[in-house]
């Protein structure tokens, strides 16, 4: 015989039956979504700009970008009091007071400086994928000065007088104006180069630095140095795959190396002969206030400070951990620092 179940057991199976069916719709489509989890993707930090005033011991934020993910690609300071940073995003940063404040220009380039380079207070020379740009009045109006080639693009500028700029690039030129940009010189120093940087000490010593192509394929590093100005170049093989150089006086440059591994070179003689420092882990960025003080980029925030000329490094925390894009030092005291977005 069979048993009757009772009332209350039914009604049990009943509501079991229905959860289950509940749970399976509820599983059909078990994709998450954004709402469902509830997940926002999380914004960059823009970049900012941090000062110190204790020989890079101690560090604070006085300016942080508007835009997101805008970085700073340079910046140059032709006085103490101030200094001019070119953005990705095509703005023009400027600050008055030795980089205590900041401020963003209404009016901005037409092109995305890679580079500047400012003799003066109110003159300054931007570098793009273009050409070359000026101001007379503290980047309020630009104006074109040099176009690129279809064969050659440029890389890098340093302009160490009001009318003096020099400009370094591809396939192997130089070029350079001593009427402010109203006519140009291309001198072809090197052939198969590519340069990536230049500085000058003054207006006649310069040093670029960059890689030749030789006979299959195999590239050299190289430095080209003049010693009269834009009359003549003379080329020489470097110990390092230099990027990126600072003069800080006639005789004395640093340099930073990266073929796999980053390494800093400090020369004594006009660039003649080079002398590797060993400074530990570094970034892709330094400064030199001087001949004796430099700063350089750690990781994670850390740079590295050496007070005797490369001899000796310490390592100090900016109080952000994030990559470092660019140091500028305007004094053994005083230097900038500018974070990456992140």
């Amino acid at each position: 015989m069979f048993r009757k179940s009772s009332p209350q057991k039914g009604w049990a199976h009943l509501w079991c039956y229905l959860f289950l069916i509940l749970v399976l719709t509820a599983c059909a489509d078990d994709t998450p979504t954004n709402e469902s989890l509830n997940f926002r993707t999380p914004k960059p930090n823009p970049a900012q700009i941090l000062i110190t005033e204790d020989g890079a011991v101690t560090w604070k934020s006085v300016y942080t970008l508007t835009s997101e993910g805008d970085i700073v690609k340079d910046i140059s300071c032709p006085t103490l009091d101030d200094c001019y940073a070119v953005t990705l995003q095509q703005k023009l940063i400027i600050t008055h007071d030795s980089g205590i404040s900041w401020q963003a220009t209404t009016s901005a380039p037409s092109a995305s400086f890679i580079r500047i380079s400012c003799p003066a207070k109110d003159i300054c020379y931007g570098l793009s994928n273009s050409g070359v740009q000026a101001t007379r009045n503290a980047g309020s109006d630009w104006s074109w000065m040099l176009l690129t080639s279809q064969n050659n693009s440029f890389q890098a500028i340093n302009c160490p007088g009001l009318n003096l700029c020099f400009v370094a690039g591809t396939d192997g030129f130089i070029a350079s104006t001593t009427d402010a940009g109203s006519k140009w010189k291309q001198n072809k120093v090197e052939p198969d180069t590519r340069f990536w940087d230049i500085s000058c000490s003054s207006e006649v010593n310069c040093i670029a630095v960059g890689n030749k192509a030789k006979t299959g394929g195999v590239n050299v590093p190289i430095t080209a140095v003049t010693k009269d100005g834009w009359k003549t170049w003379t080329s020489t093989e470097a110990p390092g795959w230099f990027y990126t150089v600072e003069c800080v006086n006639e005789s004395t440059c640093f340099a930073l190396s990266d073929k796999g591994i980053r390494n800093f070179f400090k020369t004594t003689d006009k660039g003649q002969n080079w002398s590797e420092q060993k400074p530990g882990e570094i970034g892709n960025t330094f400064s030199c206030a001087n001949d004796l003080m430099c700063v350089l980029a750690g990781s994670k925030g850390n740079i590295l400070i050496s007070h005797d000329g490369g001899k000796n490094w310490s390592t100090h925390f900016t109080g952000i951990a994030r990559e470092i894009d660019k140091i500028k030092c305007l004094t053994a005291q005083r230097c900038l620092v500018v974070t990456s977005v992140n």
